[in-house]
């Protein structure tokens, strides 16, 4: 009978909070997510792959404003976060990497993609803090929150 409950039980409340997750995005200032694609891999934690061409000719922007693949050879990129020098650091759960891309030449492109932390434990999340004059980068993985000075 448990085991009833619980097959029971989980995919309800799953359901019931997938609902309130999709209310919050849609009517809470700020939650704003672009669609349920975006939502569920922001409430999966799985990141998307790089969009096709094709996508990125349909967005529209204000006047002034320009849309260009920046990279593309990083599989289900997660979190991005931007250093102080002006590099991307992201993070790909699937691969278990912390990337650093440069665009060193400033076209708008990736020059080069360096792997900067491996073997983590699906990272998803990436913060930078400055504590005086020590620079630390903070990633959060499935099962611990670490840091490592930059």
């Amino acid at each position: 009978m448990r085991l009833f409950k619980v097959f029971i039980t989980l995919p309800i409340a799953f359901i019931i909070f997938f609902v309130l997750a999709i209310i919050v995005t849609q009517t809470v200032p700020g939650y704003g997510i672009s669609s349920y694609r975006a939502l569920f891999n922001t409430l999966t934690s799985q990141g998307i792959d790089a969009p096709e061409q094709q996508q990125i000719n349909h967005l529209e922007t204000p006047t002034g404003f320009k849309v260009n693949l920046f990279a593309d050879n990083i599989q289900k990129a997660r979190m991005l976060k931007i250093t102080p020098k002006g590099d991307l650091l992201v993070s790909s759960p699937q691969q278990d990497v912390i990337f650093l891309l440069k665009d060193q030449d400033n076209d708008g492109q990736a020059d080069s993609t360096i792997t900067l932390i491996a073997n983590l434990k699906n990272p998803h999340g990436l913060d930078l803090y400055q504590e005086e004059s020590r620079h630390w980068l903070y990633i959060a993985e499935i099962d611990a929150i670490g840091r490592i000075e930059v």
